[in-house]
């Protein structure tokens, strides 16, 4: 009877040591790649809106050429997710603009 000849491979510490290393770099370039794609997409904050009032936000928004949309979350039922260049939106709490982003 003839005998089948079989390699075993023995998997060292040190090739642990790669396998691991590779899989960590190929999980932060994942996180890198989609960071960085995530904040090119981000919305362009408009710090010169906070702490305005509604009226006031209202009345600069006007006067910068956007349109104005209140965002906030017990004022938004159903927002459009459109985007538009020329708007911007705002989250009020208790009269003054907290947050205000362009589209």
């Amino acid at each position: 009877m003839k005998q089948s000849k079989t390699k075993r491979f023995q998997i060292t510490k040190s090739a642990y040591a790669i396998i691991a290393l590779a899989v960590l770099l190929t999980g932060l370039a994942c996180l890198i790649l989609f960071s960085s794609a995530a904040n090119q997409d981000a919305q362009k904050q408009l710090p010169t809106y906070v702490g305005l009032t509604e009226s006031e936000a209202k009345t600069k928004a006007k006067k910068d050429g956007l349109i104005y949309r209140d965002v906030s979350p017990e004022n938004s039922g159903a927002l459009t997710g459109d985007f538009r260049s020329d708007r911007v939106n705002v989250t009020i709490q208790d009269g003054i603009v907290r947050k205000a982003e362009e589209d």
